[in-house]
């Protein structure tokens, strides 16, 4: 007795709408990564961080008088809700792509895939 039947198109798309359903709900139960958090919370004017330099090796690390900088283009005005819009977003797009180009059963694969 065969649990799944891979050759049927229903079960790809149950995988498709499992994974879809999977990626969002990481996408709001998820921690940002590190540097999206450090950009996240630069001056959005200057790009000053209120914590200083995120790097032991820079000498001035240790001193409060240096707030530390991030060049104007590593810095981010968005939010994080911003953020995983985006990435969501880019999710469906690249399943949809996938599933457009190859068929329904590598955009189940694509969807369930951990990003």
């Amino acid at each position: 007795m065969e649990w799944f039947d891979v050759e049927d198109d229903l079960f790809w798309k149950r995988l498709l709408i499992l994974g879809i359903f999977l990626n969002i709900i990481v996408l709001f139960t998820s921690d940002l990564g590190l540097d999206t958090h450090v950009r996240l919370a630069s001056d959005e004017s200057t790009g000053d961080l209120p914590w200083g330099s995120t790097r032991p090796i820079d000498s001035m690390a240790s001193d409060p008088a240096n707030p530390g900088t991030l060049s104007p283009d590593y810095f981010s005005a968005h939010s994080s809700s911003t953020i995983s819009i985006i990435t969501l977003s880019t999710a469906l797009l690249l399943i949809g792509a996938t599933w457009k180009m190859l068929g329904v059963r590598y955009a189940a694969i694509v969807s369930i895939y951990p990003t």
